[in-house]
């Protein structure tokens, strides 16, 4: 699979890029969506379904993925749910011209997406939800990584003070076994 990319200068390989993957089975509205993407400093992925899109989110971090929910071999709410499982941080948006309530209600329920929105969709809306929902997954994922931190530093400090008590005994120790010798001395 070849998803159309687009980058922000040649800078793919950024860690902290965020990245926004559209999935729909129509050219033309892939198209539309990363025109209006493109002045947001963001890499922006495509697939034409969810086998694609599947492929694409188990190879690299996906900040945002926008899905179609009627597409051809997988529908947007089953897409989104297994992104959920493999790719919890994943912020996940339902994009469709549809109503299908039942779907819809379902991944809400069940936490799959973050937001259902129509099509046609109003530019500076979608647009404003994209940028919200970037904020929130850099939130998850510095929130993720000052945990791991914290927890890092918490075993480094807990290692240290073991290795300072062991130290005080000793020197204890020491200074225990001196004063015997100069009493020792001095009788």
């Amino acid at each position: 699979m070849n998803p159309h990319e687009m980058d922000k200068g040649d800078s793919l390989l950024e860690t902290n890029a965020d990245v926004i993957l559209i999935v729909d089975d129509e050219e033309g509205i892939r198209k539309s969506l990363r025109r209006l993407l493109a002045p947001l400093n963001v890499t922006v992925l495509d697939a034409p379904g969810g086998a694609e899109a599947m492929g694409v989110v188990k190879t690299r971090p996906i900040s945002l993925i926008i899905s179609d929910q009627r597409m051809p071999g997988m529908t947007g709410v089953e897409l989104l749910q297994q992104v959920r499982d493999i790719a919890p941080d994943t912020v996940r948006i339902l994009l469709t011209g549809y109503a299908d309530i039942d779907a819809t209600i379902g991944a809400i329920n069940n936490g799959s997406i973050r937001y259902y929105l129509n099509k046609p969709w109003d530019d500076e809306f979608l647009l404003s939800r994209i940028t919200e929902s970037l904020e929130v997954h850099r939130a998850v994922v510095e929130n993720r990584r000052l945990t791991e931190l914290t927890g890092r530093q918490n075993q480094q400090l807990a290692e240290m003070n073991r290795t300072l008590e062991k130290r005080v005994q000793e020197q204890t120790q020491q200074i225990r076994h001196q004063h015997q010798e100069v009493l020792t001395s001095f009788m």
